[in-house]
């Protein structure tokens, strides 16, 4: 009879493992690209470890030696993301909407700044123009998300 109970003791699964706490939310633009990218660790983004085009990668690998460096970076968000080749207007701060040195990642919860917008497509019969839309007219009406991304 002692057998049974040792068999099941070693059939049951062993203490469940604790789950790790998820990394810390990147501040700056380089913080990220080491979160997603960096896969050996070594604090440099090789092209082999960056999975998006080589377009996308000429314009981030500024000095072109095949390894992302947190200068590269820090120099294009002195220029504008966009590192000057295609228009780029600086950068702001997520969290303010004020210029900035650094590219900043945008806090959960934060309040965005207000801005207009013109509704393509959708003239004022008064004006002739296009109609626009502004986000604080919308604050307390109902809710808004925001969503981010390049149409070009």
């Amino acid at each position: 009879m002692l057998i049974a109970p040792c068999l099941i003791l070693l059939l049951q699964d062993p203490a469940p493992k604790e789950i790790p706490p998820p990394p810390p939310e990147p501040k700056t633009a380089w913080e990220l690209l080491l979160q997603n990218y960096d896969l050996d660790s070594d604090g440099i983004i090789s092209r082999q470890e960056y999975s998006h085009s080589d377009e996308h990668w000429s314009r981030l690998d500024q000095n072109e030696d095949g390894k992302l460096e947190e200068s590269e970076i820090a120099a294009l968000a002195q220029k504008g993301m966009r590192g000057g080749r295609r228009g780029g207007r600086g950068k702001r701060d997520a969290s303010s909407g004020q210029k900035g040195n650094t590219l900043v990642a945008p806090k959960e919860g934060a309040l965005a700044p207000d801005f207009k917008l013109q509704i393509l497509g959708e003239l004022d019969p008064k004006t002739k123009t296009l109609k626009s839309a502004q986000l604080s007219k919308y604050i307390g009406e109902k809710p808004v998300a925001l969503i981010f991304g390049s149409y070009t």
